[in-house]
């Protein structure tokens, strides 16, 4: 029986008797029996958060978010559950797609990049590929591609930094350094900078000179830097260059 009113009172009385499975198989019915695609769209989203939530079904809920995307693609409250739900089941990959999908839909909608919102979307794909497959070289791609968005966005510079840092990608980490040293106006903060390259550099890389040079950059910001003068202390010690 397809009958609108009965079945809508039948809805109501299975969800006050908190009969969730019948409630679904009532949806099942109004679905099947609408030809109005926004009725179609409210019905499903409203059984993919039953099937969520009160019945512990999202499988069946992310085949109904499928269909609610394919009748109004970006709804946001479909993406957020849709997104949500594949976290919950681990399903990373498909949750990565499903952000990129979203980034590329956006673009193609506005004819530009909303930049708020595409730095909004590359960092939940970059947080998931960092934290949960724990690829870090891919994550670099994903922070580089910020950075085309928004040059300069200092949260993609650290943590790019951070990655080189683990990648033991040292040239790299030194531009990332010195351009976040450009773009800051924190002296404390540039002096450390300024003094991590000079480590990098003498430690990782065997470029004392260049190292000397990154330590004076940084003493004559702060004369009295006891790091930088301690490195330099060691590096002269080390080629017997007494006098300087």
């Amino acid at each position: 029986p397809s009958y609108g009113p009965a079945l809508t009172a039948l809805g109501k009385l299975f969800a006050k008797t908190r009969r969730f499975r019948e409630l679904s198989s009532v949806y099942d019915v109004q679905v099947s029996s609408t030809t109005d695609p926004q009725q179609r769209v409210n019905l499903l989203f409203k059984q993919a958060e039953l099937l969520a939530d009160k019945l512990s079904e999202p499988e069946a809920a992310l085949a109904r978010l499928t269909e609610v995307l394919k009748l109004q693609p970006g709804w946001v409250p479909a993406q957020k559950l849709n997104s949500a739900l594949l976290a919950r089941l681990g399903r990373w990959e498909e949750l990565i797609q499903t952000y990129e999908a979203e980034l590329a839909s956006m673009m193609q909608a506005a004819g530009k990049t909303d930049r708020d919102q595409a730095i909004f979307l590359l960092e939940k794909v970059a947080g998931v590929i960092e934290d949960k497959l724990g690829d870090a070289g891919r994550a670099v791609d994903v922070y580089k591609k910020m950075l085309e968005v928004q040059p300069g966005y200092l949260p993609a510079l650290r943590s790019l930094g951070r990655l080189y840092s683990r990648l033991e990608s040292w040239d790299a980490l030194l531009a990332v350094n010195t351009e976040e040293a450009e773009l800051v106006s924190d002296q404390n903060h540039i002096v450390s900078l300024l003094f991590k390259n000079g480590e990098i550099l003498a430690d990782r890389l065997g470029r004392i000179e260049d190292a000397i040079k990154s330590y004076r950059q940084a003493l004559t910001l702060m004369p009295t830097y006891l790091p930088a003068l301690k490195a330099l202390g060691v590096i002269y010690a080390r080629a017997g260059r007494w006098r300087d």
